[in-house]
Formats: structure tokens, sequence, C-alpha cells
């Protein structure tokens, strides 16, 4: 399943980040999305997934990926359950009815397959915000050959200062999503990484 970047072109030009190089600013838009749906663990943008994971002994399964939309279809063990009558979905989780968990405790887990509608469309302001600003910072980088931003953590004019940081620390890729990003990130999505079986669309 191949998804659009989660920024456009448009939303760098709007922004007054230099697009004069498409090729660049589509390739980086490409790398950083990924790199932002990693760390959020689901895709962000809208889309229809099939997913299968183990059952819990309780009433209760969160589905591996935020906003749900809607819920298509419901196997447990390859049968089909019925919405209203099996199950209900109420802010993203599946709830079994009839007084009974998904499987008794002390007993192996269940599967369950699930196809489901998730994500955002349109995508959130602020998740477009991040992608640009990682793209400009890959295309100000690219611009003076991805020389001297190595380690650079600043720059002062007045007597002409510099300061690095070296080994974890070290910057090497401008684009890389910071530690605060990614825990921002799995913190709001989940951090589900859904293993996606078949993509419905």
């Amino acid at each position: 399943m191949t998804l659009e970047p989660l920024a456009t072109v448009a939303d760098l030009a709007a922004l007054n980040i230099d697009v004069s190089d498409g090729g660049l600013a589509e390739s980086l838009l490409t790398s950083v999305s990924a790199a932002i749906r990693e760390a959020a663990g689901t895709p962000i943008s809208r889309t229809t997934s099939t997913v299968r994971f183990a059952t819990e002994a309780s009433r209760r399964i969160e589905l591996p990926a935020r906003p749900v939309v809607t819920v298509g279809t419901v196997l447990l063990d390859g049968q089909p359950l019925v919405a209203g009558t099996d199950y209900v979905v109420r802010d993203g989780h599946l709830w079994r009815l009839g007084g009974r968990p998904w499987h008794d405790y002390g007993r192996v887990p269940r599967e369950l397959e699930v196809t489901f509608t998730h994500g955002y469309d349109p995508i959130p302001p602020d998740i477009v915000r991040t992608v640009c600003v990682y793209v400009a910072a890959g295309i100000a980088a690219a611009a003076d050959g991805f020389e001297g931003h190595r380690g650079l953590q600043y720059r002062s004019i007045d007597d002409a200062r510099e300061g690095f940081l070296s080994g974890a620390d070290e910057i090497v890729d401008p684009t890389e999503l910071t530690e605060r990003t990614k825990a921002a990130l799995r913190a709001r999505f989940g951090g589900g990484r859904i293993g996606v079986i078949g993509a419905v669309r």
C-alpha cells in the first residue's frame, strides 16, 4: 500500500520554503512522511486496512490505529461477528457484548481479523507543518552540499563561534526526527504499528 506524503509542494511554498528543486522537495516529503508514520505507528492519513491480532481476556480491545472512522468486518477465528449483537465500537475500541470476554482468562487467545477505516482527511495542520519544517531543514542542508551541518548545535555571528555535538547526540541528518517529536507522535497516535495483511484501498 503506497500512501501519499503527509504534505505537498504547495504546503512548502505556502510557508515560503524554496521548492525550486521539485525533485528534492518531493523526495524529502516522501522520506520525512515515512519517518513520521513510522514514529506514529499508523498511516495518519485516511485509509482502510485489514489487521489480524490476538484477543485479550477482557471485553474491550483497542484497535491499533487512530482515529477509527468506521469498522467494516470483524472475524473471530474466521467466523463473522455481527455489530450490535456480538460487539460494539466505542472510541476506537471493540467491546464484546453478552457479558463475555474476547477469550476466557487462562485460555489461549483467539484471533481477530478486523477491516476498518482510520486516519485523517484532511491531514491535521500541525502534522503538515511538522513535515514541512523537517523538509525545509533537508533543503537547506542540500543547498550547501550537506557541508557544515553534521553535529552543528549552534552558530554565533559575534566572534564567529560554532558549537558541535558528538556521539549519540550528534546531528548527522537534519531531517531525522528528534526523540521529542517521536515521543509526541507515539503518544498522540498510539504507536500501534499495525500489521496490515491486506489494503482495501
